[in-house]
């Protein structure tokens, strides 16, 4: 539980319900949780709480009362961040990506340079590079899931180590050029 009572249930709601990885995004209160979910009532109230708490801003829309994050609360910055290590794309793509073969994945493109720090627009979607000798069944099914959980796009591309060790491919070149997240076991360990 954390200082305002939302428990990881509540996070996830607030969090699908409020699009994802756009706190920008509003939602209406119970808007996160499943239909007939137990406890709706209790995270519309902690969502009430975390409004007044000055967390989330809210706005009404007919008769629906919408909220999102307020991004000038200064909590904003580090909470945005929590939620991205427990719930966004560097956890979901190494457990996804959690592949017999795979001796490295990486998360590369617009979410890696955000993720790193480089200014531009929120990115739609996320590129993952998997270094191996796979099945590309597999890797696509590992991509279907963690699409799945993060609600937005994923897009795998598959590399042989040869063609990795290989500078002759403009995307590797490119890739390796650019910020990356490794998200293999050993790459996060020694980071």
């Amino acid at each position: 539980m954390s200082a305002y009572g939302m428990g990881r249930r509540d996070v996830v709601a607030v969090r699908r319900g409020a699009g994802r990885d756009r706190p920008e995004a509003a939602c209406p209160p119970g808007g996160g949780a499943a239909a007939g979910e137990a406890g709706g009532f209790n995270a519309v109230q902690k969502l009430l709480t975390a409004q007044r708490a000055l967390l989330l801003q809210d706005r009404t829309l007919g008769r629906a009362r919408l909220l999102r994050a307020n991004l000038s609360n200064r909590a904003a910055a580090p909470l945005t961040q929590l939620l991205q290590v427990t719930f966004g794309p560097e956890t979901v793509i190494g457990e996804e990506f959690d592949l017999a073969n795979a001796e490295q994945v990486l998360i590369y493109g617009s979410w890696a340079d955000r993720y790193h720090g480089t200014p531009g627009p929120q990115p739609n979607d996320v590129d993952v590079l998997v270094v191996g000798s796979l099945d590309r069944a597999d890797v696509y099914d590992a991509a279907d899931r963690a699409q799945a959980r993060l609600g937005m796009q994923v897009n795998p591309v598959i590399r042989t180590p040869e063609q990795w060790a290989d500078d002759a491919d403009s995307l590797v070149l490119q890739i390796k050029a650019s910020p990356t997240v490794d998200v293999t076991p050993a790459g996060k360990a020694a980071s």
